[in-house]
């Protein structure tokens, strides 16, 4: 199993319908569901790979969202070189 990929052991694995409601601490989950443990030096980039951003835009995450729009808005300020401010929502 030493050469499984942290998507290989991914596929298949679920963290719940409605993620707006799950459970926090994201990287312990990952740790109980990847074999060998979350290590996200050797994991992160193949479960990016995962990620369906038009997927998750169809769910209408709140958080999503604001990622969303704030890096928008960095993007914005870059290209223009204008400074921008965004107000924290908690």
């Amino acid at each position: 199993m030493a050469n499984t990929t942290a998507t290989d052991r991914q596929r298949g694995k679920s963290a719940g319908a409605n993620l707006e409601e799950s459970p926090r601490n994201a990287k312990g989950w990952f740790h109980g569901v990847i074999e060998g443990g979350y290590k996200p030096t050797r994991d992160q980039a193949a479960l990016t790979t995962l990620i369906d951003l038009q997927e998750i835009r169809k769910r209408n995450l709140r958080s999503f969202q604001r990622l969303e729009a704030a890096l928008k808005e960095l993007v914005s300020a870059i290209r223009t070189e204008k400074h921008t401010a965004y107000a924290m929502l908690t």
